[in-house]
């Protein structure tokens, strides 16, 4: 497979903070072929005045605002709608990429002969990798011993892989969180993009589960290290929450109702809102 011939870096904006100027700066560094498409999503109007005026001469910037806040999963999809690159590159508003980052890619693509995502190595401030850079796909049998604590003692069933050796070299692993993966605008779009019924971290696995479904490997490049900061603090949303527990039992219905028996899902949804309710209950008694 050839490399990339025009790289879309995808990147929307809600509420970032100040490591939103860091973000942007890591990505006007690279080197390379590129469009740059932020997606101006609910920020302030001061914030939006600002990302206005400092765009409004860059011909590789294209920022995207006007609509309102319709929530990351849509501002992706959106900015991939308009995306004139061959890949699509979605990039968290707190990562600061390397400036080799685009280079690297183009290197992993050309080794591909199936179609492909490439998912760097996440770290912390600390440099610690984060728990999201690979991941198994989310089953019910891993969710239910997740959910019930179990998997410290079932480490073959952890969703995160972060625990396991990491590898010299790029590997195929089940799936990634989502932010920072390429994958080619003709597969993305082949699947619909992202699922908009769906929170981010979710709409990002049901992805992964569906393209390797359809034939393509998700590959973890650990050589490629992109570090996550942490944005300003969000407040405890009780809506977002329920809705997390309502798109977990959707998933698991839509994905795996031909493999386990309709009983065992609905024990998994009741346990989703369970560990919900226990949620809210303590957020109460903390008085949160």
């Amino acid at each position: 497979m050839t490399a990339p011939e025009l790289i879309s870096i995808i990147m929307v904006t809600r509420h970032t903070g100040p490591v939103l100027e860091q973000a942007i700066a890591s990505v006007l560094a690279q080197r390379g072929t590129f469009e740059f498409i932020l997606v101006n999503n609910g920020n302030s109007q001061e914030v939006e005045s600002g990302l206005v005026e400092r765009f409004k001469d860059s011909p590789n910037v294209r920022l995207m605002t006007g609509h309102g806040d319709i929530g990351l999963v849509p501002g992706r999809n959106l900015g991939a709608r308009v995306a004139s690159g061959s890949h699509l590159l979605f990039v968290d508003d707190n990562c600061i990429l390397p400036d080799d980052a685009l280079t690297t890619l183009c290197l992993e693509a050309e080794n591909k002969e199936k179609s492909f995502i490439l998912a760097a190595r996440l770290v912390d401030e600390k440099g610690q990798e984060k728990e999201s850079s690979r991941l198994r796909v989310l089953t019910p049998l891993v969710a239910f011993i997740n959910k019930l604590r179990l998997a410290s003692f079932l480490p073959a069933y952890q969703t995160s892989l972060y625990h396991t050796p990491l590898s010299e070299k790029t590997v195929p692993v089940p799936a990634v969180g989502g932010a920072f993966m390429l994958c080619a605008k003709t597969d993305f779009v082949g699947l619909k993009g992202f699922d908009e019924k769906y929170l981010m971290n979710l709409s990002v696995m049901d992805f992964c589960f569906n393209f390797n479904n359809k034939g393509g490997v998700v590959y973890f490049v650990p050589q490629l290290v992109v570090k996550q900061l942490k944005k300003d603090p969000a407040s405890f949303d009780k809506e977002e929450a329920s809705r997390f527990v309502a798109d977990h039992r959707r998933y698991f219905f839509e994905n795996f109702a031909d493999v386990y028996p309709q009983p065992i899902l609905w024990a998994l949804s009741l346990l989703y809102w369970g560990c919900f309710g226990a949620g809210i209950a303590l957020q109460r008694k903390s008085g949160v």
